[in-house]
């Protein structure tokens, strides 16, 4: 057993703060392994994926797997196809603090305020790696 697979079995079998942690921890796991962490992200990128997008995990769980999924995305991805699929969770994650329809301003917690700007954090880090056509395609569909 790897220090990768005891973390991820922690991400995946612990609850909150432990899950929060965990996340914490790959985010540290692939910045030392650097561009070597590829087959280490590759399992446990579905894992941060489902906890930031599951409801009922804890805020701070969810935030931290959304830092964690950015930066490992942004460290050891080299698909851009699965770094597009990772924008465009983390963005699914903050339009949630859009204007509402009636140009409203949505009212959150601290925590999910924290949360979002996690996403939306994590969201501009992997913007930065993007390659042009589609930061043409975001800005098109965002000035729409």
């Amino acid at each position: 057993m790897t220090v990768a697979d005891g973390v991820t079995r922690c991400l995946k079998k612990g609850k909150g703060d432990e899950q929060a942690l965990a996340a914490r921890c790959l985010s540290l796991l692939c910045i030392q392994l650097g561009l070597d962490a590829g087959e280490e992200f590759v399992e446990f990128q579905p894992s941060l994926l489902t906890i930031m997008t599951d409801n009922s995990a804890a805020l701070k769980a969810r935030s931290e797997c959304a830092t964690a999924l950015s930066i490992c995305n942004f460290i050891a991805s080299s698909d851009i196809e699965v770094v597009n699929s990772a924008m465009n969770a983390l963005e699914n994650v903050f339009k949630c603090s859009y204007r509402k329809g009636d140009k409203s301003i949505p009212s959150h917690s601290p925590e999910v305020c924290k949360f979002h700007s996690s996403a939306l954090a994590g969201w501009s880090l992997l913007l930065s790696i993007a390659p042009a056509y589609l930061v043409t395609k975001l800005i098109i569909s965002d000035v729409n």
